[in-house]
C-alpha cells in the first residue's frame, strides 16, 4: 500500500524559520522512498523560496498556499481527498533518528496518545487524543468508511 507523507508548513516571523524547516533535515531517514507533500501555509514571502528549495531537496511535491487553511481543516481535505493507501501527518517540528517507513498499525489512526489532563491554573480539562504531529491512518478508505457509519 503506498504511504502518502504531508507536513504543512507556517512561519510567521523570521526567527521561527528554524524549527519551520527542522523535519528537511532527518526526512529522508524517516522515510526513505515515500511519496511525501510540503504544504506551505502561507508563510511569509520572505521564506517561501527558502522552504520550496528544502522541499525539492527532499524530493518532495511542494504547493504553496496563497491563503492560510486551519491544521484541522488540512487534515480533514486530505483524508477526504487521498483516494488510497496510507495517509501520514508530520509536523515540521520533528526529526527521525531511524526509517519509519514500513511501520505497520492494526488501528484506523495511529499517533502518540495524549492523557486527559487536567490544568490545575485554568481548569480547563484536555480530553485525551492522539496528537496530530505524527498521526498514522494506515488505510484512508478504511477510515472514511468508519466515519460515514458515525455520522
Amino acid at each position: 500500500m503506498s504511504k502518502s507523507i504531508y507536513i504543512l508548513t507556517w512561519c510567521s516571523k523570521a526567527e521561527n524559520f528554524y524549527g519551520t524547516t527542522l523535519i528537511f533535515k532527518t526526512l529522508r531517514v524517516g522515510f526513505p522512498n515515500a511519496e511525501i507533500h510540503i504544504i506551505d501555509n502561507s508563510s511569509l514571502a520572505s521564506v517561501r523560496s527558502s522552504l520550496k528549495q528544502l522541499a525539492q531537496e527532499c524530493d518532495a511535491q511542494f504547493t504553496q498556499l496563497e491563503k492560510s487553511i486551519n491544521h484541522h481543516d488540512f487534515i480533514e481535505q486530505i483524508i477526504n481527498e487521498q483516494s488510497e493507501g496510507t495517509v501520514i501527518f508530520v509536523d515540521p517540528d520533528l526529526c527521525f533518528w531511524e526509517n519509519v517507513e514500513n511501520w505497520d498499525f492494526d488501528a484506523l489512526v495511529a499517533g502518540r496518545l495524549i492523557p486527559p489532563f487536567r490544568c490545575k491554573y485554568t481548569g480547563c480539562f484536555t480530553h485525551p487524543r492522539l496528537h496530530t504531529s505524527f498521526l498514522w491512518i494506515p488505510d484512508v478508505i478504511a477510515l472514511r468508511e468508519e466515519i460515514k457509519t458515525l455520522q
